[in-house]
């Protein structure tokens, strides 16, 4: 969360400390004096989010891996969060996944109006911090130039579930790694949504809110790759 703490103000300390909460949960794997002295500089406020401390946090993997991280709330970000990103690592490679925006959208109402974070459909249609990552019109352009196509691979959501093998063969071609045939769990769901049920007037104002997105992706990518972002 390196870069939405910087450009999108997301709480330093709120990231410091589930950076914390993850070492305590890793307390086998990071016990010795050498890996007590890495977690206590991460977890330094003082040298925390500078392109110093970013470049710390890989430091420990193995020399000529490929890292990286994950979060969807780098889709949002924007130009000046862009250059930087491509001054720290030249080369990077942008994995970019796209989820239906009707489905994308009631999920995360269904999570916020379960958690009573919003009281109505209405307000989360309005929540510009929930609907940024789903605004595929304004991100994924951004993204396009910044970057450059040749250096982003967009999956669309739907393949995830019905062809996961050869997602994860897409995206070992494109960091060029060799393919591997020993992955397992990959039908596995990581996260189950939020018991909560919208009704038809939700639904309807989701459809509404959507529609414009879904005409951008129909006219960037196809409508057979659109029709794949939906859940099967």
């Amino acid at each position: 969360h390196y870069f939405d703490a910087l450009y999108l103000k997301f709480g330093k300390r709120f990231q410091l400390k589930n950076m914390g909460k993850h070492f305590q949960r890793q307390a086998d794997q990071y016990a010795g004096e050498n890996d007590d002295a890495y977690v206590a500089r991460l977890l330094d406020e003082a040298f925390s989010f500078s392109d110093d401390w970013y470049r710390l946090i890989f430091s420990r993997a193995p020399t000529h891996s490929i890292k990286g991280e994950i979060t969807p709330n780098y889709s949002s970000l924007k130009e000046d969060a862009m250059a930087h990103i491509k001054r720290i690592a030249p080369g990077v490679k942008i994995i970019y996944q796209v989820r239906d925006p009707a489905e994308r959208l009631a999920s995360a109402a269904k999570q916020a109006l379960a958690r009573g974070s919003h009281q109505s459909i209405e307000d989360i249609c309005q929540d510009r911090s929930i609907l940024r990552r789903g605004n595929y019109a304004g991100c994924i352009p951004r993204w396009d130039k910044a970057m450059g196509t040749d250096n982003i691979l967009y999956i669309p959501f739907g393949d995830i579930q019905s062809q996961p093998e050869g997602v994860i063969a897409e995206v070992e071609t494109f960091l060029g790694l060799d393919h591997f045939a020993g992955y397992s769990g990959l039908s596995e769901k990581v996260f189950a949504s939020d018991d909560y049920t919208l009704d038809a007037r939700a639904r309807e104002l989701i459809r509404e809110q959507t529609e414009a997105q879904h005409r951008f992706l129909e006219s960037r990518f196809g409508k057979d790759f659109t029709e794949r972002t939906a859940s099967h």
